[in-house]
């Protein structure tokens, strides 16, 4: 599983290069302490709802707490009302909370897929257990 490779830390943490501190890969912490949406918007997405199925599969709490913070971050901070999201057109990153430009945020036609995948995914871990048959 990758989700523990996550946050080596081998980045400079000091640097504002997304591509150096790990943060343009989600690298900067391990998967359980993310709570907040950093990086490469779409790379980001999908490991977030790769956290959020092995919440699904598991049950595992320290994954749940980190993709519901994260999920919240961005359902209440960086998403854009029309759905786009990733307001940097450098690195086609999340930015700051709030930091929503007019004329960034990826087109909607990228997000139904990942409303499909992650929202129906950290709405699942936040109202159901795991099934335990594969």
């Amino acid at each position: 599983m990758a989700l523990p490779q996550r946050g080596s830390g081998e980045g400079a943490a000091t640097s504002s290069d997304l591509r150096v501190n790990g943060k343009y890969w989600q690298d900067h912490l391990p998967a359980v302490e993310q709570r907040t949406a950093e990086g490469h918007a779409v790379r980001a997405l999908y490991f977030y709802s790769g956290m959020a199925d092995w919440v699904r599969y598991s049950g595992d709490q320290p994954y749940e707490t980190a993709v519901t913070a994260i999920w919240d971050n961005i359902a209440s901070r960086k998403l854009y009302i029309t759905g786009g999201f990733g307001a940097r057109d450098n690195n086609e990153a999340f930015g700051e909370d709030y930091e929503l430009p007019w004329r960034f945020g990826l087109p909607p036609r990228r997000v139904p897929r990942w409303l499909a995948l992650c929202s129906a995914s950290v709405c699942s871990v936040c109202t159901a257990k795991p099934s335990t048959s594969i």
